[in-house]
């Protein structure tokens, strides 16, 4: 009879929704996979594909993260123990600042100590007691806040690194600063070819960094990113990062670290590079792969094929159906057609799905 015929195509009308969204979003994460990329779910695609800006913490996903020693500047100290005592305290930070700091102190056969009752402060420093004395580490606000006093000779050398966009870290104890330790991370080759491919692809790009504002610029200028905020702490980030969400719609967060955690988790969707320590990796809703930066415009794309293959499925089934439905109430359509346009819509439904298989524009190009 024409309504059990109008049922079973009712029911085959379901199937392919099923089909729709299920296929497309299952073959989405089996390229992720393929690629190397850890996602956490089907919600991650369909929400990267909605996303329209990007932010970027600095340290260690723009940038190399190998930071290396470039000068140390002492007062009423020599330069050895100024590094000895930075690097012995930084020995219980995961900061990228910290393992440029220890490696120099190494290269140099400098003897590291254990110290004691160690308390980090997430973008700003690190405190702890090395042989006998309380020592800080951090940038040079912070420094302050301490109570530790900036000799007039260090204060304007620190000045002029800030000024010039360069990364000085303080190093004080007995109630001074006894050094200043001139750090520099190089760019990824592979950022700004990344940053580019991005916004060809409309997305609004930011620097989030607790850097000074020097620094920040010449990282964003360099990398061709439109906007930065400089000097956040990881609190302030989420909450500039929540702001900029509901001016402008759906945000991602890529980071690295440990202090991006709580970052990567306020995002819509957190994005964490490779390297990124366990933390952030664990807060985050996708993994790229070592050294996977430039697969993140290829990410991006994929989501919206993904999205675009599901919606094109659902208009497919519905119209097809509808059609077939109409015709099976009014006792136009002969149950063999009927099974016909019932095979014949899965399997459309099935091979537009299967065309995700074929998406292979993995990575942009950059020259090193």
């Amino acid at each position: 009879s024409s309504s059990s015929l109008s049922l079973l195509l009712v029911r085959a009308c379901r199937s392919d929704w099923g089909w729709a969204g299920h296929g497309a979003t299952a073959l989405g994460m089996g390229q992720f996979l393929h690629r190397g990329c850890i996602i956490r779910g089907g919600e991650v695609q369909e929400t990267l594909a909605k996303i329209r800006r990007i932010a970027f913490d600095k340290t260690g996903t723009l940038t190399k993260g190998a930071t290396s020693l470039i000068k140390i500047e002492n007062d009423d100290a020599s330069q050895e123990e100024v590094l000895q005592r930075a690097a012995s305290l930084e020995q219980h930070s995961e900061h990228a600042l910290a393992h440029g700091i220890i490696s120099a102190a190494r290269e140099r056969n400098l003897r590291l100590t254990n110290p004691k009752r160690v308390q980090a402060f997430p973008g700003s420093g690190i405190l702890g007691y090395v042989e006998g004395d309380l020592v800080a580490v951090g940038r040079g606000e912070w420094i302050r806040e301490q109570g530790l006093n900036l000799p007039s000779t260090l204060s304007e050398r620190l000045l002029n690194y800030e000024n010039s966009g360069q990364t000085a870290v303080c190093v004080g104890w007995s109630g001074k600063v006894n050094g200043l330790l001139l750090l520099d991370d190089l760019l990824l080759p592979e950022a700004r070819a990344t940053v580019q491919a991005l916004r060809s692809l409309k997305l609004q790009t930011l620097l989030l960094t607790g850097d000074l504002p020097a620094v920040a610029q010449r990282i964003a200028e360099s990398a061709g990113i439109e906007e930065w905020q400089a000097g956040f702490s990881p609190e302030e980030k989420s909450n500039f990062l929540a702001q900029w969400s509901k001016r402008n719609g759906c945000v991602a967060m890529v980071g690295d670290g440990l202090n991006d955690g709580p970052v990567l988790a306020s995002a819509e969707v957190g994005i964490a590079v490779g390297t990124a320590t366990d933390l952030a990796r664990e807060t985050a809703d996708l993994v790229l792969p070592k050294g996977g930066l430039n697969l993140l415009p290829w990410v991006i794309t994929l989501a919206r094929a993904v999205r675009r293959t599901i919606l094109t499925n659902l208009l497919w089934a519905f119209g097809y159906n509808v059609v077939a439905i109409t015709l099976a109430v009014f006792g136009l359509l002969q149950p063999i057609l009927a099974a016909g346009l019932m095979a014949g819509s899965s399997l459309l439904v099935v091979f537009n799905s299967l065309r995700l298989e074929q998406f292979t524009d993995q990575a942009v190009d950059f020259t090193p």
